[in-house]
Formats: C-alpha cells, sequence, structure tokens
C-alpha cells in the first residue's frame, strides 16, 4: 500500500478557496521574503509530519494519524462550501447547533496540528520539565548545567492531538464565544497562512498572557476566503457586540495579523 509523503496541516480543500486558478496560490515567504505563485500541494506540509510508527501499530492501521482528520475534513468541506456560498446568496441566516460543534472541532484541530503548534507546544513542555528538573537536582546538591531535558516534539504533538479530554474542552470554549462572520468590502483581500487560526488578545498585562482560548479579551480570526472570515470573540470581554453584525471592522490591523503570526 503506497503511504502518503507530503502531509498537509493546513487542507488542500481550504488553500483552494485562496487559489486563484488551477490550484495555484499566492506565497509570501518571510524568511526568503520573496512572493511566487505555486501549487497548494507545496504549501503547508512537511514530509511524514504525522507518522508515528507506535501509533500505527496501537491501531493496526497505516498512517493512523494523516487518516485520522479525513471524516471531519469532509464534512467541513462540504459546510464550508454551503457556508460561502449562502453568503454570495445573501441567503445565510444562522449556523445550526451540529455545524457550529464540527465547525468548532475542526478549528481547534486546525490550531493544535501545524508545525507552529508543534514547535510551541514542544518548547513549553521542555522549558517547564527542565525547570522542574533543575530544581530537583540542586536539592540532590548536583549542578542544573550537567542536566538537559531532551523532548520528542513529535511525539508531544501526536498525544496531545489524540487526546480526546483536552480537544474536547477547547472545542467547548471557542463553541460558547461570539462568532461573527466578517464580509470584506475593501480592496484588501482576506489572506490565509500556514498557521491560519489567528489569536489577538486584547488585555495586557504584566504578569498574565490573558492569550489563552479561555482568556478574557481574546479575539480570534479564521479567514474562510479572500471575501469572508470568521471571527470569534469571548464574550464577557465583547458583551456589547453580541448581536452586532460588522463589517470592515479593522480590517487592516487583521490583515496584518495573517502576515505576521504563521510559521513562514
Amino acid at each position: 500500500m503506497s503511504r502518503v509523503k507530503n502531509q498537509h496541516y493546513v487542507p488542500r480543500f481550504y488553500l483552494k478557496n485562496f487559489c486563484k486558478k488551477h490550484e495555484q496560490i499566492a506565497v509570501f515567504d518571510k524568511v526568503t521574503q520573496k512572493s511566487y505563485y505555486t501549487s497548494i500541494s507545496n504549501v503547508a506540509n512537511e514530509k511524514y509530519f504525522y507518522d508515528d510508527e507506535k501509533v500505527d501499530e496501537a491501531t493496526q492501521v497505516n498512517q493512523f494519524l494523516e487518516k485520522y482528520f479525513h471524516p471531519l475534513e469532509n464534512r467541513i468541506s462540504v459546510l464550508l462550501k454551503d457556508l460561502i456560498e449562502s453568503f454570495g446568496k445573501n441567503e445565510f441566516i444562522c449556523l445550526d447547533q451540529d455545524s457550529r460543534i464540527d465547525l468548532s472541532l475542526y478549528l481547534i484541530y486546525q490550531f493544535a496540528r501545524t508545525k507552529e503548534y508543534r514547535e510551541q507546544l514542544n518548547q513549553t513542555i521542555k522549558t517547564f520539565t527542565q525547570k522542574v528538573a533543575d530544581e530537583f537536582v540542586k536539592q540532590q546538591g548536583g549542578n542544573p548545567e550537567d542536566f538537559e531535558i531532551v523532548t520528542d516534539d513529535k511525539i508531544l504533538h501526536v498525544e496531545m492531538l489524540l487526546n480526546e479530554d483536552t480537544i474536547d474542552k477547547f472545542v467547548e470554549i471557542i463553541y460558547n464565544h461570539i462568532w461573527i462572520f466578517l464580509v470584506n468590502e475593501s480592496n484588501l483581500n482576506f489572506i490565509t497562512s500556514d498557521h491560519p487560526f489567528v489569536k489577538k488578545k486584547n488585555i495586557h498585562h504584566p504578569i498574565r498572557s490573558f492569550n489563552g482560548l479561555r482568556s478574557p479579551g481574546i479575539e480570534i480570526a479564521f479567514p474562510l476566503t479572500p471575501k469572508y472570515c470568521l471571527l470569534i470573540a469571548e464574550r464577557s470581554f465583547f458583551k456589547p457586540f453580541e448581536n452586532y453584525l460588522m463589517g470592515n471592522l479593522c480590517l487592516q490591523t487583521m490583515i496584518m495579523l495573517f502576515i505576521i503570526i504563521h510559521y513562514r
């Protein structure tokens, strides 16, 4: 049986919404500072990104995690297509409960499945574990500089993605936030990236980050197409906007966030 080599952490069906034609997408590479067109097959993926032999052995499924997202992606590809069409025909009223739950699940997986999230998760766990280990070594009379914690970023990432309790908690959080669909009527397009789930904090504190999914004032943007974007806002901070339909609100700031907050 053939194996999937280039594994996307941003699905192709989603990237197609930002293509000009023939599945060609405009790319700006932050590292090289170059812009160009390329196939969606060449972006937001990595060779064998999800493959893990232990998971495959335990599940008896070849490339289990690569296939794990397929049923949800199939449902969301249809949901987003219908949703975008309803916007264009001015027929959209609201999302039903099942669609909102499915879209919440998809958004959380999109947030957590990227290369950027993998590296952030690994760094967070490694830093915390190193501090705990350093304290233990000190208590035992040793020198912390003689020891270094080594972590496996892929294993940590896979374990997190397959932790249903954690995923369910994240889904419940964003499901209960305020959801607003933005229509772009300017001459600037919404853009996407290899980490399209964008968070923006609105409360600044010298100690607390206020950048978590549940944090008061957190604002999440997820571009659907160059014209439409889903904005998710924490309910207590954005209570006045609960029944407010926003159009061209802070569009320039939002586009800059999409540029800044992505892996490459």
